[in-house]
């Protein structure tokens, strides 16, 4: 089933293309965990030094499509321009959540 973003996703969309990289660490529960390139970041000040390193690299621009929720999770489509190879690309964004904030997230 397609819906809109959660708004702790939109938001984290959001901040994160705007460079405001406290507020979208800031929409992760305290112990959450990123999984991108096959590293994991614990924590919200992990997280928030991942999306800087993240940042700096590739200078990235995520524009994420409409929401589906299946086997307890929320997929997020998104093409991903930014100064890498092969830009722009489509990843998917695997968002599990705890109540309003986002306990996990997978990119692939």
């Amino acid at each position: 089933m397609t819906q809109t973003l959660p708004s702790s996703i939109a938001a984290y969309f959001d901040a994160a293309n705007r460079r405001d990289l406290d507020r979208a660490a800031a929409q992760f529960s305290a112990d959450a965990r990123v999984r991108d390139e096959s590293r994991d970041h614990i924590g919200r000040s992990a997280i928030e030094a991942w999306l800087k390193q993240t940042v700096d690299a590739y200078d990235f621009h995520a524009d994420p499509g409409p929401a589906e929720y299946r086997d307890g999770a929320v997929f997020v489509p998104a093409t991903v321009s930014g100064s890498f190879p092969g830009s722009p690309i489509a990843l998917t964004y695997r968002f599990g959540m705890d109540a309003d904030r986002i306990a996990s997230l997978e990119i692939a």
